[in-house]
């Protein structure tokens, strides 16, 4: 379960938006990837329309300094 989630727009690119999504832990996002309903893959494909051609989504992971 999400403990932050957050959509920015790229000052830079106005057309680029970033998705922040805080868990309380790294199992926990896997747990919550594993778990992905029919639904979920379902609404994700539909965002996927608005893709530019050749636009990649990319994704990228940090994890805080403890």
């Amino acid at each position: 379960r999400a403990t932050l989630w957050r959509v920015y727009r790229d000052l830079g690119d106005p057309s680029r938006y970033v998705e922040r999504f805080i868990v309380a832990s790294w199992a926990d996002y896997l747990h919550q990837r594993a778990r992905a309903t029919l639904a979920d893959q379902e609404m994700e494909a539909r965002v996927r329309v608005f893709l530019r051609d050749g636009e990649v989504v990319t994704t990228q992971h940090y994890i805080a300094e403890r």
